[in-house]
């Protein structure tokens, strides 16, 4: 009798060491290791739409803007590495220009290189085209008797334009205009998001302080 007992005992701890694995439905953690794609995202097939905008009344900082119709698509079609560098070249599709005009780019295609050079956006064979990291002035141009700097302001702004909402970086560029050091009353901005790239280009005539185009992203598309 003691014997059938204690295998009674055996079998019912056998069948509830099996209804506890049976009911263990916890899933392994696997860690994911997710890509960084820097702050300027440059990797081949990635593309950008832009659409162009002018303020209907150029005086008037609280007039609407208008499309103006001219869209403008980037695409980075190759990579490279020279001396240790990568260089990412973009392909430019300018479309649905109806009138030339010197505030806007002639419809056209058109290729330029970039590369990501310490947080500075870097375009071969002209300057810095954005800094994401240093708040020291930068030098972006130079002429005579006039050269174009950029810096990065301390303080983001979130925008919202056609492809989203993003909280941007933003850079303010700036003419000095003689030996003086007289600074142009009008500023471009230029806004770039982490991961996204640029996202608002802010367009001002050197002598007027409000900026009358806009450059703004409606559409990315990074396929990797």
């Amino acid at each position: 009798m003691r014997k059938h007992f204690f295998f009674i005992c055996f079998l019912c701890l056998l069948c509830i060491s099996c209804n506890n694995d049976d009911n263990d439905t916890s899933v392994p953690q696997v860690e994911v290791e997710v890509e960084d794609v820097g702050f300027y995202n440059l990797r081949v097939g990635n593309t950008w739409t832009y659409e162009y905008f002018r303020r209907d009344e150029f005086n008037n900082p609280s007039s609407e803007f208008s499309t103006t119709g001219i869209t403008e698509e980037q695409e980075i079609i190759a990579s490279q590495e020279i001396n240790g560098e990568q260089i990412f070249t973009f392909q430019v599709t300018v479309s649905g220009v109806e009138e030339s005009s010197s505030n806007f780019p002639a419809e056209d295609v058109t290729t330029f290189q970039v590369k990501d050079s310490l947080g500075y956006l870097v375009r071969l064979n002209e300057g810095i085209i954005f800094s994401s990291e240093s708040n020291q002035e930068y030098l972006r141009s130079e002429e005579l008797f006039l050269g174009v700097f950029g810096v990065l302001l301390d303080t983001e702004e979130e925008v919202e334009v056609p492809a989203g909402d993003f909280q941007c970086a933003v850079n303010e560029v700036y003419a000095v205009l003689n030996d003086q050091g007289e600074v142009s009353p009008g500023r471009d901005e230029y806004l770039y998001a982490d991961g996204i790239g640029e996202v608002l280009y802010r367009i001002s005539f050197v002598s007027t302080e409000i900026h009358v185009f806009e450059q703004r992203l409606i559409d990315f598309n990074f396929p990797q």
